[in-house]
C-alpha cells in the first residue's frame, strides 16, 4: 500500500485518519489544483455518503491508480488501490488503433478479417458484417469455409493452402459465398499470413471486397471491355493516414510497392506532391482543399506522378477526414492505387472506337447491320 500510494512509512501506521492521507494526497497535488481542504472534504462527504466508489485517479507523477471503496457493515471502509498506468495507456493506444481501423475501412470500403489460425478463431469488422448481413461474432472461420461455392472451393483452399506453406507471397482469391438469403455473392479476397519464427503461419490478415455487380458488369461487355474491366479488377492500393497538424504521413507496404517506389521514401505531404505531374497538382490541392473545408463527403482524385525511374504512371487517391470536435480536420485516411495499366487500357479503347467510327464514316457505300432476329 504505501509504494503503491507512494507513501513515507510514518505515514502508514494505526492512528493516521483517512482525512489526512487525503491531505497528504492534496498537498503533494494529487488532486490537481484548488485548495486542499476544500478537496478532503469533497472526498470525505463521499466516503460518508457510504456509495461504492471505482474511480481512477491521476497522480502527480503521471501514474494512474484504479481506486476501490467500499463501505463496511460496521461502519468502516475499505480502499484498494492498483497500479494500472500501463494498462490504461496500453487501452488508450487500443482505442486509437481501433479508430484508424473504422476509418481505413470506411475509406476503402472493404471488410477486414483476422484469422486466428492456431485458435481457430474468426475477428471481422463490422463492414464485412454489413457487407454479407451477418451479425457480430457470429461468423467463424468453419463457417466461411462453409459458405463457400462448391465449384470454387478447391480453388479457394489450393490458393489459402500455397500461400500458408509460403508457396506464394499473398493470398490472392475471387471466388463466390453464400450470405444469408441464401444467394451468392463475388468477393476478391486479398490476404497476408503472420508466421512464427520457425515459418509457419500462425494468423492470416486480409481484406474482402464484394465484386458481385462488377461480375455481373463484366459478362455483359465485349471482349476489349472485358480487358479493360479486368485490369481495373487487379488493381493493388495501400493504406496511407496524414497527421495535418504534424504534416506527417504513414503509408503501408501496399503502397510503395503498387506505386513503383521504395519503402520509407514518402513521409510528409510535400514528399508526394513533388512527385505529382505539374499540370495536375492544381485538381489535386483543390480536391483536397475542398474536402478538409467540408465541401465533399470524401476526397478522390485521379493525377499523374513520377516513380524512381523517372517514367510518368497514374494514381488513384481517396480518403476520408477525421475532424476534432469542432469540425477541423486533423487526419485523413485512404487509400492509393496505380491505375496506370486501367487508364492505358481505357485509352486503347477510345483509339479503338475513333478508329473504327472514321472507317464506316470514310466508305463510299451506306453501312446497315441487322441482328439474326431482324
Amino acid at each position: 500500500y504505501p509504494r503503491i500510494r507512494d507513501y513515507p512509512a510514518e505515514l502508514c501506521r494505526p492512528g493516521i485518519t483517512l482525512a489526512e492521507l487525503f491531505h497528504y494526497n492534496a498537498a503533494r497535488g494529487d488532486y490537481g489544483d484548488g485548495d486542499a481542504a476544500t478537496h478532503v472534504a469533497e472526498r470525505i462527504g463521499q466516503v460518508r455518503r457510504r456509495e461504492p466508489v471505482d474511480v481512477d485517479q491521476t497522480l502527480g507523477d503521471g501514474r494512474i491508480l484504479a481506486s476501490r471503496y467500499r463501505s463496511l457493515a460496521d461502519g468502516g471502509l475499505l480502499a484498494t488501490y492498483e497500479d494500472v498506468t500501463e494498462a490504461r495507456r496500453s487501452a488508450a493506444m487500443l482505442q486509437a488503433d481501433r479508430e484508424r481501423h473504422a476509418m481505413v475501412t470506411a475509406a476503402i470500403s472493404e471488410g477486414l478479417y483476422d484469422w486466428d489460425i492456431v485458435a481457430r478463431t474468426l475477428h471481422v469488422s463490422d463492414r464485412l458484417n454489413l457487407l454479407f448481413d451477418f451479425a457480430q461474432h457470429e461468423l467463424t472461420a468453419d463457417d466461411w469455409v462453409a459458405r463457400v461455392h462448391p465449384d470454387d472451393l478447391p480453388t479457394y483452399s489450393a490458393a489459402i493452402r500455397a500461400h500458408l506453406a509460403g508457396q506464394a507471397p499473398r493470398l490472392e482469391a475471387t471466388y463466390r459465398i453464400r450470405d444469408k438469403t441464401g444467394t451468392y455473392r463475388w468477393v476478391e479476397d486479398h490476404a497476408q499470413a503472420l508466421r512464427h519464427e520457425n515459418g509457419r503461419a500462425v494468423r492470416l490478415v486480409g481484406a474482402i471486397a464484394d465484386v458481385t455487380a462488377r461480375k455481373a458488369a463484366q459478362e455483359a461487355l465485349q471482349e476489349s471491355e472485358a480487358r479493360y474491366a479486368l485490369a481495373m479488377s487487379a488493381i493493388n492500393e495501400g493504406i496511407y493516414e496524414f497527421d495535418l497538424s504534424e504534416d506527417k504521413v504513414f503509408y503501408s507496404e501496399s503502397v510503395y510497392k503498387a506505386m513503383g517506389l521504395a519503402p520509407g521514401e514518402l513521409t510528409t505531404a510535400q514528399d508526394w506532391l513533388d512527385r505529382i505531374h505539374p499540370e495536375d497538382l492544381p485538381t489535386y490541392r483543390k480536391a483536397m482543399a475542398a474536402h478538409l473545408r467540408g465541401e465533399t463527403p470524401r476526397f478522390q482524385v485521379e493525377v499523374r506522378y513520377y516513380n524512381n525511374d523517372g517514367s510518368l504512371h497514374w494514381a488513384r487517391q481517396h480518403g476520408t477526414a477525421v475532424r476534432d470536435a469542432g469540425g477541423r480536420a486533423v487526419r485523413v485516411v485512404g487509400s492509393t492505387g496505380n491505375i496506370t495499366a486501367e487508364k492505358t487500357l481505357a485509352d486503347e479503347l477510345d483509339k479503338a472506337r475513333t478508329r473504327l467510327s472514321e472507317a464506316l464514316e470514310s466508305i463510299s457505300q451506306g453501312f446497315a447491320l441487322f441482328d439474326a432476329e431482324d
